[in-house]
């Protein structure tokens, strides 16, 4: 399964080459602005994902 979402993310950004260029431009000056809070961003999804793991231990 892991391979398959990688092989069709991969031709998603291929076939939209130009289009991340100009993203990853709009996302410096956020990133910049807001160091602090991409580091709480960073602590939810790890968090999001051991909930997510003990919702499937418990349904397992």
């Amino acid at each position: 399964r892991r391979r398959r979402r990688r092989r069709g993310s991969g031709d998603d950004s291929d076939g939209s080459a130009d289009e991340p260029g100009t993203v990853t431009r709009v996302r410096e000056p956020r990133s910049r602005g807001g160091d602090d809070v991409t580091s709480l961003k960073g602590s939810t999804r790890l968090e999001a994902k051991k909930q997510r793991r003990r919702e499937g231990r418990e349904a397992g």
